[in-house]
């Protein structure tokens, strides 16, 4: 059963044990039925295409016919969802008419009408703890559904991969389109099976100046190692290695420290 069928029927069977419900305002017939379908496990879709015609009754049981997914679907429905539909069927005099079963002036309601009749009855019924508890009965982590982040991806922009610089968790969150405290949770995850290569990141973030800031204009021209090795034997000077490579000095005194070429401590 999904949580908005579980809240549909956790309405229902308050409203039938209370003469009143919210507000001092009980359920209307329409309202009930419809949360018995919504219980039942019907969508909204298959709401809007119902008719009088699909229920019938055998040997005093209520049993509801639709199609679904281009075959005909019928069940019994249990006697505390079959009440209100009945009681609609009732008042409304839609036993056996053609009729859909719910409209108002305009017409036939919409399958987003429906929605929204039904969130808003939900909603003024049902508070957030009682909703909490509903999907912790369920099984399910109570909020929107977790966000799917393709591990592959997230590996790719951590350690820079494919000659691309390695980017900072809130980067990464912003590409991936989640929350960074949902891209650290989902690194972390990685780490703990041995897949996250922190090596890999630092030498290419060396490579890169040692940042991850993303900054404006075109991407920063990557250092060859061999070339810097070249020109360090040459000429041991962080200024004419920079002019030479075309390369900004800090990025050259960064990598000729990775490469245990030049001390932190030491000056031009």
């Amino acid at each position: 059963m999904s949580p908005r069928s579980a809240e549909a029927l956790a309405l229902l069977s308050r409203a039938g044990s209370l003469p009143r419900w919210g507000r001092g305002r009980p359920l209307s017939k329409r309202t009930s039925a419809l949360l018995a379908l919504v219980a039942a496990g019907l969508t909204s879709v298959e709401i809007a295409a119902l008719r009088g015609t699909g229920f019938t009754l055998v040997e005093g049981r209520t049993v509801i016919t639709l199609k679904r997914r281009a075959a005909v679907w019928s069940a019994t429905l249990p006697p505390m969802l079959a009440a209100p539909l009945m009681a609609w069927l009732t008042e409304s005099r839609l036993w056996g008419e053609e009729a859909h079963l719910f409209s108002d002036t305009r017409g036939p309601l919409t399958p987003a009408a429906i929605r929204k009749s039904l969130s808003r009855q939900l909603s003024r019924h049902l508070s957030p703890r009682r909703r909490r508890c509903l999907a912790h009965r369920e099984g399910k982590r109570p909020g929107p559904p977790a966000a799917v982040v393709n591990p592959r991806e997230l590996l790719a922009l951590w350690e820079g991969r494919g000659g691309c610089r390695p980017l900072s968790l809130r980067a990464i969150a912003a590409r991936l389109g989640v929350s960074p405290p949902t891209a650290h949770r989902r690194l972390q995850a990685l780490r703990a099976v041995g897949q996250v290569d922190d090596e890999a990141r630092a030498r290419r973030l060396a490579r890169w100046g040692g940042s991850t800031r993303n900054r404006s204009g075109p991407e920063p021209r990557p250092i060859d190692d061999t070339a810097l090795q070249a020109a360090w034997s040459s000429h041991p000077t962080v200024s004419g290695i920079a002019r030479r490579l075309r390369v900004s000095r800090t990025r050259i005194r960064a990598r000729l420290q990775h490469l245990n070429l030049l001390r932190p401590e030491r000056t031009e």
